[in-house]
């Protein structure tokens, strides 16, 4: 409990501060005092950059945290010193603060555009609440309170969203003594502004981004000759070539977003000496994912982020509990949540869990399951739009209907078994199953039905990730254990 009555969320000793509920950083927490001198990159300044640099996107920690609020700026601050990137926008009475969108109505409980309301008006709206109750009441921040709470501790990327306030954020910049600790982000059709920042100090670092759709066919040249120092993209035009072309004029080329450690590494082996992260001290591997086991960890709180849960090879049984709701408000779209981490499975396994319907959306066909995956498809964050699908799908339909699916990369998809008319979903009426990698086969079982799949197939059973998968609205998956089968 902490000075704001608040309770931890506790990963175990070695990672019991990476989700607090709270802004108040408590170095002191059991192991973790140990691990700031690991994270620490020692530099601060633009100029004493060692790349490859991890930049946290939003804050960095809004994968748990409101993003760009300073219950997230204060919980990367308390457990490493890689750079910030915060959002800059203009407010009707020409104040600046801290929020990507053009609107409030994504990050707040208000509606209508930043630039329609006055400071005042954005300081009544909770920031907060949206992402849990833990913290309702969460402020906007303004770029003042920011730069003054970061200082020279940590390098910022100042991303200012419209050319009308790039010159005021600059004379902050000045004024606060920072020019040489701030990288000010442009966007790709602002270069008019850059030589106006640049003519205000020409020691300004500007990093200039790339948005999915914008051309770039002129981009390393135009970067040269407005003295341009970064490039950011989207990892779909990121490829081997422009890192290189970047580099032999010396522009740093950066890439967003990294989504696990794979994939950040693959960037890093492309030339890319920027990575835009979520939760960047993880994809930089710059704290320790594997705790103790067994080991329980318990979301009843709701909060929940992909990078934050861990599981490790199956040496001991591992037992992940989850309280009913800690996965609800899942989209309808497919799109997985994986816990990515340290391989779950090298070997035989078997894996107990609970499936608990919350609420429907009209189509029957709609699934909630899990799903084991190897390195291949985590440098996707297993993506199911993505060509990389090395592992199995083990999924329940609304309707009742069971199937095991596998993924080649390189190929189609394909059920491996299927079966219908298992017993359809009720709302909040838990179902348990269990799933069996064998010597040679696969089995997915409801153990209230007995009703039991199984494949022939022996293709995945080394470096294998756990994750959920879903395209059904509002189901939580719980009970979650892994043994050896």
């Amino acid at each position: 409990m902490n000075e704001f009555g608040i309770d931890h969320i506790t990963l175990g000793a070695a990672n019991a501060a990476m989700l607090k509920k709270t802004a108040a950083i408590d170095a002191t927490v059991a192991g973790h005092t140990s691990q700031l001198a690991d994270i620490a990159t020692n530099y601060t300044k633009v100029s004493d950059i060692v790349y490859p640099l991890y930049i946290c996107h939003r804050g960095g920690a809004c994968n748990i945290y409101p993003e760009n609020t300073m219950s997230c700026y204060k919980i990367n601050d308390g457990y490493s010193d890689l750079p910030l990137k915060y959002d800059i926008r203009k407010t009707l009475d020409s104040q600046y603060v801290i929020c990507h969108d053009s609107i409030v109505d994504t990050t707040s409980n208000g509606t209508g555009t930043i630039a329609s309301k006055t400071l005042e008006q954005l300081k009544l709206l909770d920031f907060g609440a949206w992402k849990n109750a833990a913290f309702t009441g969460e402020k906007v921040p303004t770029v003042d309170e920011v730069i003054t709470f970061l200082g020279k501790r940590k390098i910022h990327f100042a991303d200012v969203k419209e050319d009308a306030a790039a010159v005021a954020i600059a004379q902050k910049i000045i004024n606060a003594g920072l020019i040489e600790y701030v990288v000010l982000c442009v966007q790709y059709s602002s270069f008019s502004i850059v030589d106006t920042i640049k003519a205000i100090d020409s020691r300004f670092h500007i990093m200039a981004n790339y948005y999915e759709g914008n051309p770039l066919t002129n981009a390393i040249s135009t970067a040269v000759e407005k003295g341009i120092s970064f490039i950011n993209v989207p990892r779909s035009v990121a490829t081997a070539q422009f890192a290189a072309d970047c580099a032999a004029v010396g522009i740093r080329p950066v890439v967003y977003y990294m989504r696990s450690q794979y994939e950040a590494a693959k960037y890093v082996a492309l030339g890319y000496d920027g990575l835009m992260c979520k939760n960047p001290a993880y994809i930089a591997g710059k704290y320790n994912s594997v705790m103790t086991r067994p080991w329980t960890l318990d979301l009843s709180s709701g909060l929940f982020g992909q990078e934050m849960i861990y599981l490790e090879d199956v040496g001991a049984p591992i037992t992940v509990t989850m309280a009913d709701g800690a996965l609800e408000s899942l989209n309808t779209t497919g799109t997985p949540r994986v816990m990515v981490g340290s391989p779950v499975i090298t070997g035989n396994c078997k894996l107990l869990f609970t499936i608990t319907p919350k609420a429907f959306n009209a189509d029957a066909s709609r699934y909630i399951g899990i799903q084991l995956m190897t390195q291949d498809e985590a440098s996707s964050v297993f993506d199911p739009m993505e060509t990389e699908k090395n592992g199995y799908m083990f999924m329940w339909t609304r309707d009742g209907t069971m199937r095991i699916l596998k993924g080649l990369s390189g190929q189609t998809r394909s059920f491996i078994a299927e079966q219908t008319g298992t017993g359809a979903m009720e709302q909040d009426v838990a179902v348990n199953f269990e799933v069996t990698l064998g010597t040679t086969t696969v089995t997915f079982k409801r153990l209230d039905t007995g009703t039991t799949l199984t494949a022939n197939d022996a293709t995945f059973r080394t470096g294998l990730h756990f994750g959920i998968y879903w395209s059904q609205n509002q189901s939580a998956v719980s009970a979650i254990s892994v043994t050896n089968s």
